[in-house]
Order: C-alpha cells, then sequence, then structure tokens
C-alpha cells in the first residue's frame, strides 16, 4: 500500500487526513516541526469534513508519511512524549476502560499516541494551546513520562509513516490499520486520567455514591471534582477556580450547542456608517442581510440571503444536510420594510445563538431598523456570541475586518470575494467554528 492507500482507509473510518512531504511548501515552513507537518492547506479541516477529491489532489508523489486533523471529528490524541515503559500504557488503558490489546495505540519515535473519541474537553482560551491540553507527570510518574498532551484540534503524525527514519507503527500491528473502531469515552474518563497521571486522586472516596474524587492544577486553575456529580454545585472564585461538577467542562458546548438548537450567523451591509450614536433616525439604512442558519439537532445547514434593491426584497434560501442534498429556491417579490423585518424574524428563533462579526455595530443598525416601526429589536431577546470582541479579550488585538481575522486564525489567505457579504458572512462562521474548538466560548470567571 501506498501513503496514498492508507490515507484513503483512515479518512474512510472517519479521520480528515493529510499528506506528509519532505519538500518544503509554504503550509508547512511555517510550522515548528516542518518535516511531521502537512504539505497543503489543512487549518480548516478541524471545523469540517473533508472530500475524498482533496486527498486525490494532494501530492503524494514526494510522501513521507500520513496524518490526521483533529477537531468536529471527537477524535482525541494522548500524546505521551518521552515514554517508554509498556506498563504505563497498559495503566492509562486501564483507567480508560480500554481493553488490553485496545489497537489504537502508536509507538512513536519517544512515545506513544492513544487514539479515543470524546466530546470537545471545553476549558477556555489560556488553559489550552489551540485545542492541546498539555500537562507534566505527577510525583508518581515524573520518571515515566516527561508530558504528555490531550490533542482534540491540531495535526497528528499517524502510522506507518517514517519521518527522519523514525517510524510510526501500531503498537499491537497484527494488521496495518485497526479493523475495530475508536472507542469513545466521556469527558470526565479523560479529566480522571489527568488526575491519576499528573493530579492527586482519591479512590476510596465517598460522596453521593461516589468511588473517586480528583485535584487537577491547569494554569491558574484548580479543579476539584467527583466522578458521579449530581450537577449541583458549581463554585468557580477568582485566584482560587474550584470546580465541584463535571458539567462546568461542558460549558462551551452548553452555550453554542447544547443549549441552543441552532446557531444563527447573520452579516449585513448598510448604506454606509454611524455618524451620531443618539441619532436613530439617521441611521444608516440596511440593504443585505445574509444568513446562514447551522441546525445542530438535524445536522442542517439552511443559508438564506435577503437582498433589497428598489423596494424589492430578493431571498435565496440553500438547504445542505448531512446527505449532502443541495435545495435552492429564490424568489424576488415587493415587501414593505416592516414584511421585511418580520420575515427575518421568523428565520431566527429566540432559542438561537446568533453570531456575528461586529455584533455592536449590527445590533444598532437593527435598533434603528426596528424603532422605525415602534417596534422592540426582536433579537435583543437572543444570546450573542461576537466574534472581533471575544478575540479582542483574549488577544488584544482587533482586526477591522473578518478577513484579516480568518488569515490570522487559520494562517492561510482567506477564501472568497470578501467584498460579497455572503462570501464574509463564511468567514463568520468558520471563525466561529474554529474560537468554539480553541475554547474562546467558555468562561469560568
Amino acid at each position: 500500500m501506498t501513503y496514498k492507500d492508507y490515507a484513503i482507509e483512515f479518512f474512510k473510518l472517519g479521520f480528515n487526513v493529510t499528506c506528509i512531504s519532505y519538500l518544503k511548501t509554504p503550509y508547512n515552513i511555517q510550522e515548528k516541526n516542518p518535516e511531521k507537518s502537512p504539505s497543503h492547506e489543512w487549518t480548516d479541516l478541524q471545523i469540517r469534513r473533508q472530500t475524498i477529491e482533496e486527498i486525490e489532489s494532494y501530492d503524494w508523489n514526494y510522501s513521507v508519511g500520513v496524518g490526521c486533523i483533529l477537531g468536529d471529528n471527537n477524535i482525541l490524541c494522548i500524546d505521551i512524549d518521552e515514554c517508554y515503559d509498556i506498563n504505563f500504557i497498559k495503566k492509562v488503558k486501564s483507567i480508560l476502560f480500554l481493553p488490553d490489546d485496545y489497537p489504537w495505540v502508536v509507538q512513536t519515535p519517544h512515545g506513544f499516541h492513544l487514539y479515543i473519541r470524546t466530546s470537545k474537553l471545553n476549558l477556555p482560551v489560556g488553559l489550552n494551546n489551540k485545542g492541546v491540553i498539555c500537562l507534566k507527570p505527577n510525583e508518581e510518574y515524573k520518571d515515566t513520562f516527561k508530558r504528555i498532551e490531550f490533542r482534540y484540534c491540531g495535526h497528528c503524525v499517524l502510522p506507518p509513516s517514517v519521518i527522519r527514519s523514525k517510524t510510526y507503527n501500531f503498537l499491537n500491528p497484527i494488521q496495518s490499520i485497526p479493523a475495530d473502531p475508536i472507542i469513545s469515552r466521556r469527558e470526565m474518563h479523560i479529566f480522571k486520567l489527568m488526575t491519576y497521571i499528573s493530579g492527586t486522586h482519591y479512590d476510596d472516596y465517598v460522596r453521593n455514591n461516589s468511588r473517586f474524587s480528583g485535584d487537577l492544577t491547569i494554569g491558574d486553575y484548580n479543579f476539584n471534582f467527583t466522578q458521579n456529580s449530581d450537577f449541583s454545585e458549581v463554585n468557580m472564585q477568582k485566584k482560587s477556580k474550584i470546580l465541584y461538577n463535571e458539567r462546568v467542562f461542558f460549558v462551551g458546548d452548553l452555550l453554542s450547542i447544547k443549549h441552543y438548537t441552532s446557531t444563527a450567523f447573520i452579516n449585513i451591509k448598510t448604506t454606509g456608517l454611524i455618524q451620531d450614536l443618539f441619532d436613530y433616525a439617521n441611521y444608516p439604512r440596511i440593504t443585505e442581510v445574509a444568513l446562514t442558519i447551522k441546525n445542530l439537532s438535524e445536522r442542517e445547514l439552511r443559508e438564506t440571503n435577503f437582498s433589497i434593491k428598489n423596494e424589492t426584497l430578493e431571498i435565496t434560501e440553500k438547504t445542505l444536510n448531512s446527505t449532502s442534498l443541495n435545495i435552492e429556491k429564490q424568489y424576488t417579490y415587493k415587501k414593505s420594510a416592516e414584511d421585511f423585518l418580520k420575515e427575518l424574524n421568523n428565520c431566527v428563533k429566540k432559542n438561537h445563538l446568533i453570531v456575528m462579526y461586529n455584533a455592536e455595530f449590527n445590533m444598532s443598525i437593527f435598533d434603528a431598523e426596528y424603532l422605525r416601526l415602534n417596534m422592540r429589536n426582536p433579537f435583543r431577546d437572543n444570546d450573542i456570541f461576537c466574534v472581533m470582541e471575544s478575540f479582542l479579550k483574549f488577544n488584544n488585538i482587533k482586526f477591522k475586518n473578518v478577513n484579516e481575522l480568518y488569515q490570522e486564525l487559520f494562517s492561510v489567505p482567506s477564501y472568497g470575494n470578501y467584498s460579497n457579504e455572503k462570501s464574509e458572512l463564511f468567514l463568520i462562521r468558520d471563525c466561529y467554528e474554529l474560537m468554539r474548538l480553541y475554547g474562546y466560548t467558555v468562561d469560568f470567571e
């Protein structure tokens, strides 16, 4: 089998795969370890499913290996560095309740990779490095490994890659690629493992019928939790961040996925900028609204674009579901401003999370539009996530447009014609999805 053959087989198992080449490219040359990095664009594969056509397009003629992209596929790589103790791997598998012959363990040149499936670990920005939680061993394991990384985003090397004469092989090489699927484990199992090898654990702890309690420090956060928490008590305090139940680890998903039925991405085009914040009567008017609604329960993406020209409302609708069926409807008709705003309001429900790039400006424009109709801005009753302000909060950098932010987050020039509001909306959506993975939606304060 060639590396391309292996890549296709891993793809069939749910991986987003990469081609690792010995040739220098604009994509791997900027990486910390170019020889282990993809030779092609890959950062957006953290938030979307790859296509077989993309795999076919990679330059496999100069490949030295194959890798995988972690992210929305819920695959977690536990990367143990400078570890050569097989018994320790057996201990890790026992803590995670994995069988002794669990096949998804890779022996790397200086340690091990163990792959499982789990939901996002959802620690805030700062406690993870772009979706990677890095811990050092506790006193018990200080001589067993140097560090351990829990990778739920980013890139990992897969077998049978040979990079700089160093090989990656499955620990149990009965076959080239395991036939058994990757096993899923709850987030609490992962944090339990963290306390065993990097924190303090108490197996005889008895409270609410729990047989386990753990203390773990990540950054300046101290976590204390039980295995069978009843979700009733959360006490987070500045400088002494104490966690008493496992639910807080789901905060990011509760905000952006589980609590809301859908996420509504909105971008607007106006006749200009606001000149006087208090003069609502002369605020700029909306000329175009681009709207994409991501239905999380049905895994459906519904895209609706409203364009107002000469008092004529043009609406284009597209629906893309999990079967990749693309249904498009387009219609044009006369609508009053009031009818248009009601039409928009009908699309965005109160249980939708609204995501915008410059939310303060957009919401102010909507305030003025509804005020002209003596109506309350209904979007004020929704929770709003501002992509620009969230990035500014954590990085102290304010980009003038979403195109610049996309280039910063994805390390590549943005796609599409960003003078087109529809393309800008795609950029907003992608930036939000990657920021969600990286922990921008999680706040323990």
